[in-house]
């Protein structure tokens, strides 16, 4: 793409797309022209030093270096053009207002469908602590959880909220104990055995949940999407970047008593760092008013509006299970209460990303051989695909909502 097609597609999207406030409470920077892409400086390191190392052996040859250069040029502008698009559109939802039914601390229980009265089977969603609810009810027109009202049941999610100052004590089993686990059971007193579905480092803190409890009553079914297990499964590289990753973040998670959002943005950036250099490429080709650009600005403003982890929590994570494995291994602990998989008596459904770069399919499916009544599943989507995709509702949440029907 030419630099005069790049400014004119940047114009495009910035006349054509809606520009209208987000519906949904995020950071600042996400609410005007200008919006926050994190972290962008990584971002554009990492595209300047792939480019470099590809086209040095053909820029030393004089009969290429025109075109290597002119090529590297070019990639270098259609990513800009892609970025700069995005900064500049903001979009409407038009989801409604989501009201919280339960609160404790920074962390709220939301209720998706309330005209389903008491007699439809509860769902509770569980997201990642590091990430916002949003990507399981991302839009009017593309929402897991309005999915799963439309099959019948009263999803409610879970919003973990910015870690106020006696949540940034917290490890992970803090968040199941105190958190996750009184909302399990408001639901369960109201309205019967809950769907427990979870997702990502979500459905790592589900299954430890399920499995640590002394009576599994309140819990319906169990539902893991790309939820990491074995953490030494698929690419090693990644517990070794953790591992070093620990070391890097210390002082800074000592100085504010978090791992701000930036370093853990950083963290993704590092386990494939052309991953921002593709995908605003990919957008600056997208027609301005398409569903797919739109989808595209929702999800991206989404990744840009994570929230900080409590550092007791990210250390926990970083060493407990990217070093020493503990979930996998069976000496994961949350309080008193050992995590062992085999344990989990309720039917399970895996869903393992088949193109998953941040949980390896082989890490998610790991749990599959640890439970009695386990199903799982493939689906060829990637991590955040599975809930973002086109094809999301057809090769996931149906298959979903079809196995919450057959244990109702």
């Amino acid at each position: 793409m030419h630099k005069t097609g790049q400014n004119k597609r940047a114009n495009l999207a910035q006349q054509n797309m809606p520009k209208q406030k987000r519906s949904n409470t995020g950071n600042a920077a996400s609410k005007g022209a200008g919006k926050t892409v994190r972290p962008l400086n990584l971002h554009l390191l990492n595209t300047a030093n792939a480019l470099a190392a590809a086209a040095i052996p053909w820029a030393s040859d004089p009969a290429q270096k025109e075109a290597a250069l002119k090529a590297v040029s070019d990639m270098t502008e259609q990513m800009l053009a892609g970025l700069k698009a995005y900064q500049a559109t903001i979009v409407q939802q038009g989801r409604q207002q989501r009201q919280h039914v339960w609160q404790d601390g920074s962390t709220k229980l939301l209720q998706v469908n309330p005209a389903a009265g008491n007699a439809a089977p509860p769902v509770l969603l569980v997201p990642s602590l590091i990430n916002r609810h949003d990507i399981l009810d991302l839009d009017a027109q593309h929402s897991f959880a309005e999915f799963l009202a439309g099959q019948g049941y009263a999803p409610f999610i879970l919003e973990w909220g910015q870690p106020a100052a006696t949540e940034k004590k917290f490890r992970i089993d803090d968040y199941i104990r105190n958190r996750l686990y009184p909302a399990l059971e408001m639901l369960h007193k109201k309205y019967g055995p809950v769907h427990v579905v979870g997702y990502c480092m979500g459905g790592t803190m589900a299954a430890g949940a399920v499995a640590a409890l002394d009576k599994q009553n309140s819990v319906r079914s169990l539902t893991l999407l790309a939820a990491p297990w074995d953490f030494e499964a698929g690419d090693k590289t990644v517990a070794l970047r953790m591992h070093a990753f620990t070391n890097a973040a210390a002082g800074v998670m000592e100085a504010t008593g978090t791992l701000p959002v930036d370093w853990i943005q950083a963290l993704f950036a590092s386990i494939d760092p052309l991953f921002a250099f593709n995908k605003f490429r990919a957008f600056a080709d997208m027609k301005p008013d398409s569903p797919e650009a739109r989808r595209f600005i929702i999800v991206e403003d989404w990744l840009n509006d994570g929230v900080d982890l409590a550092a007791p929590a990210a250390l926990q994570a970083l060493q407990e299970w990217y070093v020493d494995n503990q979930p996998y291994n069976g000496v994961w602990t949350i309080g008193s209460k050992m995590v062992d998989a085999e344990n989990i008596k309720v039917p399970t459904l895996v869903v393992a990303a088949s193109n998953d770069k941040l949980v390896p399919a082989q890490s998610a499916l790991a749990i599959v051989q640890q439970i009695d009544a386990c199903q799982s599943m493939s689906p060829e989507v990637g991590h955040i695909g599975m809930m973002a995709s086109t094809r999301a509702a057809k090769l996931v949440w149906q298959p979903i909502a079809d196995f919450l029907n057959s244990v109702t």
